[in-house]
Order: C-alpha cells, then sequence, then structure tokens
C-alpha cells in the first residue's frame, strides 16, 4: 500500500501516484513495456488474480517487474510529508528519505521508552506516561516481586524433601546390602561350594559399583543442592534489596504527593481569605455609598427659578374666550412645568432602585429627563 497522500505538504503530481491505491507511490515497480509504475504491495496482490497491467492490460508477469528509474526515486524521496506520530503531537514536517531517521529519534513515538520522572523511575512506554500512577506502579512491582520470593522459598523446601527422601532411600539401600553380605558370610561358613563363593564375588563387586555410583550421586545432589542454596540466597538477597529499594521509593512518592496536598490546602486557605477580605470591602463600600444617599437632601420640586413659567402680568395675554383658555395648557411653558413633576417622581424612583442594586438609578433619571422635556401632556 501507498503513502497516504493527506499527509504530504502541497499537490502531488499524479506520476508519483499508484493507480491502484490512489496513494503516493511506495516502493515503486513499473512493467518493462508500458513504464506504468504502481507499488510493489498493490502491484503483487493484483498480479496474483491478474496477468497483465491494471492500466493498458498488457500481459504482465512478477518477473517482468522491475524498480522504477532513479529520477522518479529522486523526485519521490524529496516529497515533504508529516510525521506519522502527527496524530501524538508531533509538528515534524520532513523529506521522505528522511523520515525513517527521524521516526528514531521521534519524541512523540508512542512505544518509546521513557524513565518516569515522579519518583518511582518505572520504564515504560510514552503512550502509557499520561496514564502513569507512581504508587499503583510500585505496589504491582513490590506485589510481582514477593510472588517471585515465595516461589523461590517454596522450591526450596521442596529441594530439601527431595533431598530428604533421597538419603533415606540410601540408608535402605545400605542396610539391605549389610544384610545380603551377613547372609552370605553365613552360608559359606557353613561349608558352600566354589561357585558360591563366586557368586559372592560377583555379588560384592556389583555392589561395591551400586555402592560408588550411589556416592558419585549422592555427591552430584549435595553439590547441587548447594549451588541451589547459593543461587536461591543470592536471589533473595537482591529480592530483598529491590523490595527495600521500592518501599523507599513508594514512600519517597507518598511523601511527595502530601506536600503537594498541603501546599494546595494552603493555596486554598489564603484564596478564601482574600475572597473574604474582598467580600468586607465590597459590602463596606456599599454601605457607604447607601449612607452618602441617604444623607443627600431630595431636590425640591419646582425649586430652579429658570424653569418657572412666566408669570402673565399683561391682562393682553391672557385668553379671551374658554376655549384660549384650554388651549393655554398647550403653550410651551406650561408642559414645561408639568415635565418637571413627572422627572422628580422618575428621579425619586431611581433612588429607591439604587438601594436594590443600582439597575433602576438610570431608569429613574431617564423618567426624569422625560419630564423635563417631555412631550405637552394635559393637567
Amino acid at each position: 500500500m501507498g503513502v497516504d497522500i493527506d499527509r504530504f505538504i502541497g499537490d502531488v503530481d499524479s506520476s508519483f501516484i499508484c493507480s491502484i491505491c490512489n496513494d503516493v507511490l511506495e516502493d515503486p515497480q513499473q512493467a518493462p513495456i508500458c513504464e506504468h509504475a504502481f507499488c510493489k504491495i498493490c502491484i503483487s496482490q493484483w498480479l496474483n488474480t491478474n496477468q497483465s497491467c491494471p492500466l493498458d492490460r498488457e500481459h504482465l508477469t512478477m518477473s517482468d517487474l522491475r524498480p522504477v528509474s532513479r529520477i522518479l526515486q529522486y523526485f519521490l524521496s524529496r516529497l515533504t510529508l508529516t510525521c506519522n506520530n502527527q496524530i501524538h503531537g508531533c509538528p515534524a514536517i520532513v523529506a521522505q528519505e528522511e523520515l525513517e531517521t527521524h521516526l528514531l529519534e521521534c519524541s512523540f513515538d508512542p512505544k518509546r521508552l521513557v524513565s518516569c520522572n515522579s519518583g518511582c523511575g518505572i520504564t515504560i512506554s510514552f503512550g502509557e506516561l499520561a496514564n502513569h500512577n507512581c504508587v499503583q506502579s510500585l505496589r504491582l512491582e513490590m506485589k510481582e516481586t514477593s510472588e517471585i520470593l515465595f516461589g523461590l522459598i517454596d522450591a526450596e523446601t521442596e529441594n530439601k524433601n527431595k533431598m530428604s527422601e533421597i538419603e533415606s532411600k540410601l540408608a535402605g539401600f545400605q542396610l539391605e546390602i549389610g544384610d545380603k553380605m551377613s547372609n552370605l558370610v553365613e552360608k559359606l561358613g557353613s561349608g558352600i561350594n566354589t561357585n558360591l563363593v563366586k557368586r559372592l564375588e560377583r555379588v560384592e563387586k556389583e555392589t561395591e559399583d551400586k555402592m560408588s555410583k550411589m556416592h558419585n550421586i549422592n555427591a552430584n545432589l549435595v553439590k547441587e543442592l548447594e549451588r541451589v542454596k547459593k543461587a536461591n540466597k543470592d536471589e533473595m538477597s537482591k529480592i530483598l534489596g529491590i523490595n527495600a529499594n521500592l518501599v523507599k521509593k513508594l514512600e519517597r512518592v507518598e511523601k511527595g504527593n502530601e506536600d503537594k496536598m498541603l501546599m494546595i490546602e494552603s493555596k486554598l486557605e489564603l484564596l478564601q481569605a482574600e475572597m473574604a477580605k474582598i467580600r468586607i470591602s465590597k459590602s463596606n463600600s456599599f454601605h457607604v455609598e447607601s449612607a452618602t444617599l441617604k444623607q443627600q437632601p431630595e431636590e425640591p420640586l419646582m425649586s430652579n427659578p429658570e424653569n418657572e413659567p412666566p408669570a402673565i402680568d399683561n391682562w393682553s395675554d391672557k385668553p379671551e374666550s374658554p376655549k384660549e383658555e384650554s388651549n393655554a395648557w398647550k403653550t410651551k411653558d406650561r408642559p414645561r412645568e408639568r415635565g418637571r413633576f413627572r422627572g422628580g417622581r422618575g428621579r425619586g424612583r431611581g433612588r429607591d432602585g439604587f438601594r436594590d442594586g443600582g439597575r433602576d438609578e438610570n431608569r429613574g433619571g431617564e423618567s426624569r429627563g422625560r419630564g423635563g422635556y417631555g412631550n405637552p401632556c394635559r393637567p
């Protein structure tokens, strides 16, 4: 299969694309006559069921395939693409010929082994580092070490039991041989013929051979038992040392976690104290502003002489008829006075709104403005 075309930077020429998988050529091979190029895996799978070129149907077999020209290989190697570990966060963009070298050194490879720097020092893959728990890993390793230690203790106990069984059999065999020898001596002493003497000699020789074999076996067993004891002792000392190191690492990690928790709790207490101070400061400022507003005298209505309507001094300005008198309320000065009354009520509501939270103060001010310069209205 070819290299995914979406990984390449910029447009890729069609001559570099495999017509079977529609990706960029990987390990390209070409037909000798038509010179069509395909990925080696793609064309091999095609020729398993077809004996012709996929594009022009010319006769083609696996033995006919040959590598593409060196110039085509050069241009393919110069194409730039993203790293295979882009989904794991690698931002590298390299040429195709440098990709293999980059992958050997890529720090985002999830299979790359790294050492945990949080205190346990365990070697794990980079992909597992995010979910790694030092305490849990150390406990698991301690459990595995304990199982190995108990297994060695059981093996040593079993070897001791086998050795005791062999020694008991050897002692029984020696007693049996001694009894047979005593019987033969008694028979010889009572006048047995020379054949019995020969048989006795043969039995003695066989007995000596068996005894020497048994001694050799016993010596080998003793050596093997000593070697196993020594190996078990070395292994147990090594395991005990590892276990002690694991306990120390576990204590160090737990102590570091406790220190972090204490630091977080102290920061949280400081933050809560700061928040309490801010609340107290805001509450004090709010009460001070409320008291200030309460102490300000309200502006009396109709107190501004500039907004007072002009007095009618000349009887000629008075309306001559009831109709004109009713229309006098629509003059420019009377509506201004009416607007002031309405504005005063809006201002009072604005102060009450400030005591409740401050939003109604704007509405009160707006009502005052509309009252002062509002449209003419009836009394």
